[in-house]
């Protein structure tokens, strides 16, 4: 089972997903899926580089992650979660250990090499136990006192270090079972859809509407608009499964739409968030004057009936709003997330082995 709510692959090309704290960087050199990646480099000197999501969830029991270090931490430092719950950190001979706030619950037996990507998990029951899995393996376990492990990831203490970090899912489920692998790739408009209610573009200069709502990374000098009278609804075809990188036999799990909006001034606002899927699905946002990302997470297709290649290919977003209120809408980017399980996951690093002979191995002498 699993109920997804959030996801991000970075694919946004900037922090639209996240909060930040000090000076991480979205980049597109090094990546495990898609065109993005993020960057949390401090090795100038000692700083902080670490991000939480941008969700409306209240639980997150689970989560995956894929991390690559090419830089060893000076210090062991906080890469997940944070240092006042449950977290979980990297010595600085690139072993995993598990920490309930301060205390040290466990320490991993594999040594993670330099410039390869794993995938980190973990799955906890509240008040009661937490384990790690590093790629599909169990890493870590241990006897909790804490309640979460908090979905933020990064350089997360006063240390020099290099990581990566990419493809990056949280649930509400309750559970010890691995979450699994999941990646996330990006869908953008690549065709006028169902609803064409928007009646500006800039520059007005031929190119079809989606065509100014398509970039990646977003630019806000292209974009459509609609005049402050009436309903209106646009929405936009997208890239189709295939064209994004999934598989006939991949299995989508949820969807992220997101629109990059704002509001002329004056007047009472509904603005909206629009999905077609065989319907009109709006979602009410409360836009500003400046350019904005807002978030609409469907981890059941709007419509009913369960994600597929096939719904998803018919699958439309857009924006919109309700009523003579007075305000021009204005959207620069329209651009859809998608989680999904890859049908042939890649195998499993190392198997769980001694700390000690994993340590001789690495060193070379086993």
């Amino acid at each position: 089972m699993v109920g997804l709510v959030f996801h991000s692959g970075f694919e946004t090309g900037d922090f639209a997903e996240w909060y930040i704290t000090g000076s991480p960087e979205v980049q597109s050199v090094v990546k495990n899926t898609g065109d993005y990646a993020l960057k949390c480099d401090t090795t100038g000197g000692p700083a902080l580089a670490s991000l939480s999501p941008v969700t409306e969830a209240t639980h997150v029991y689970r989560g995956t992650v894929y991390f690559r270090v090419d830089v060893a931490p000076s210090e062991e430092c906080t890469i997940i979660g944070t240092m006042a719950m449950i977290n979980i950190r990297l010595t600085t001979d690139r072993y995993l250990t598990t920490h309930d706030v301060t205390t040290l619950k466990d320490t991993g037996s594999t040594q993670l090499v330099l410039g390869t990507w794993y995938r980190i998990s973990w799955s906890l029951i509240v008040d009661n136990t937490v384990k790690v899995y590093l790629s599909g393996k169990e890493e870590c376990s241990a006897t909790i006192g804490d309640v979460w492990i908090l979905p933020v990831i990064g350089i997360q203490d006063f240390v020099t270090a290099l990581f990566y970090f990419d493809d990056f899912v949280a649930d509400d489920v309750a559970s010890l079972d691995d979450i699994g692998d999941i990646r996330v790739v990006r869908s953008q408009p690549n065709a006028d859809g169902t609803n064409q209610d928007f009646d500006t573009r800039v520059p007005a200069d031929g190119r079809p509407y989606f065509g100014l709502v398509d970039e990646c990374p977003v630019d806000d000098a292209d974009y459509v608009a609609r005049v402050a009278t009436g309903d209106a609804e646009e929405t936009y075809g997208l890239q189709g499964s295939s064209t994004i990188g999934l598989g006939a036999s991949d299995t989508i799990k949820a969807v992220s739409v997101w629109c990059r909006m704002k509001r002329g001034g004056g007047g009472a606002t509904t603005h909206q968030i629009v999905v077609y899927d065989a319907a009109n699905y709006e979602t009410t946002v409360a836009l500003t004057t400046d350019w904005t990302w807002y978030n609409k997470y469907y981890a059941t297709k709007p419509g009913g009936g369960g994600w597929t290649q096939a719904a998803f290919d018919a699958f439309e977003a857009g924006a919109g709003n309700a009523g003579d209120q007075g305000q021009d809408t204005f959207l620069s980017c329209v651009m859809v997330m998608v989680a999904y399980t890859p049908a042939n996951e890649p195998p499993n690093y190392a198997p769980r082995s001694s700390s000690m002979a994993a340590r001789m191995m690495a060193a070379g002498v086993l």
